[in-house]
């Protein structure tokens, strides 16, 4: 959150997100060769749904490590797509995922 100037919550809507793709098209496969660029437009779309200040897609793009700005435009729209251009989660869709990630980040701390 820090080079993205962003909330907290943010992150937890990105996995919103994923989620909602993921149950959409569940034949889409979530990867290791896959799963940052399909980060990458879920916590960019979360930044502009909830936050007021936003930078560019370039700036997005360089802090993910994009190799260009068409390339962050076209996961901007692949992503808008799987989820079928809604991109709205309601407050209580969020504090669900939050306390299932919660949960889940407390769990793999008491398993070290």
């Amino acid at each position: 959150s820090r080079y993205m100037n962003c909330s907290n919550i943010v992150f937890v809507a990105a996995f919103a997100l994923l989620d909602v793709a993921q149950r959409r098209h569940p034949a889409m496969a979530v990867n290791s060769f896959n799963v940052h660029r399909l980060f990458t437009a879920a916590v960019f779309l979360a930044t502009k749904f909830l936050e007021d200040d936003v930078y560019t897609n370039r700036y997005y793009g360089q802090i993910a490590g994009v190799r260009s700005v068409h390339e962050m435009n076209a996961l901007e729209l692949q992503m808008l797509a799987l989820l079928g251009w809604n991109v709205n989660i309601s407050p209580r869709k969020l504090r669900y995922y939050s306390r299932h990630l919660r949960l889940a980040a407390r769990a793999a701390l008491m398993e070290q």
